[in-house]
């Protein structure tokens, strides 16, 4: 834990990540990635690659997942926090986990 989740931002503002388990595949979770203020953080890259909000991505559980959150000029990064509980979990534009075999909500915010 990283620390406590300030509400001094609107709740809209930052792009929202949800891992979801798959239907068809036990080993597998869907990360979906949307953009609720493209004018603060411009894009997110998965594992070094950009990615598109609204898109899905499979990835196996136990891997090794890094999100970059990549701001428009003029604006700082402020945190990742999980959704669930509120907490911080970086203050770095760049965060890794491993994926989880449970539901993960991580917001990123500029």
């Amino acid at each position: 834990m990283v620390g406590n989740w300030s509400s001094s931002y609107p709740a809209s503002s930052g792009f929202y990540i949800t891992v979801t388990k798959e239907t068809t595949t036990t080993n597998t979770k869907t990360l979906t990635i949307t953009n609720e203020n493209s004018g603060i953080i411009g894009s997110i890259t998965l594992n070094g690659s950009a990615i598109t909000s609204g898109a899905s991505y499979s990835i196996e559980v136990g891997s090794q997942v890094t999100l970059v959150a990549n701001l428009n000029d003029g604006y700082e990064f402020s945190y990742w926090f999980r959704s669930s509980d509120r907490v911080i979990v970086s203050y770095d534009s760049t965060y890794s986990f491993t994926m989880p075999d449970s539901d993960l909500g991580l917001i990123a915010r500029g």
